[in-house]
């Protein structure tokens, strides 16, 4: 191997690493909703499967691994079926006791690519 393929070789190691590192923050900081207090700052990762939007907020629900959440943003959020990175304040079930919908309001939403599904 000479030097430019093992430059070559070293640049796709990290194009690979970086990629997984990546994929990973969500799993790392997201909070799972079972868990969560109201009134706490968390972040959530799932894909979006509805979204109702007004003049100046938008509410969409988020699938996070089976729970359902919906979530109120001040501001656009990327379309159904986009995966996103979500900050914001934990506001409890829809109905407490019944189900697992939760109510959460984002100060944040980010879209994020999944290249390791």
């Amino acid at each position: 191997m000479n030097s430019i393929q093992k430059k070559i070789a070293i640049i796709l190691v990290l194009v690979v690493v970086l990629l997984l590192i990546y994929s990973a923050i969500p799993a790392v900081i997201a909070s799972n909703p079972s868990t969560m207090k109201e009134g706490n700052y968390y972040h959530l990762f799932g894909h979006i499967v509805d979204i109702f939007s007004s003049s100046n907020e938008s509410v969409f629900v988020l699938n996070d691994s089976g729970q359902i959440i919906v979530v109120s943003y001040n501001g656009p959020v990327p379309s159904v079926g986009s995966n996103v990175l979500v900050s914001g304040k934990f506001d409890g079930k829809i109905i407490p006791g019944i189900g697992n919908t939760y109510l959460f309001h984002a100060s944040s939403v980010v879209q994020w690519y999944v290249f390791f599904p």
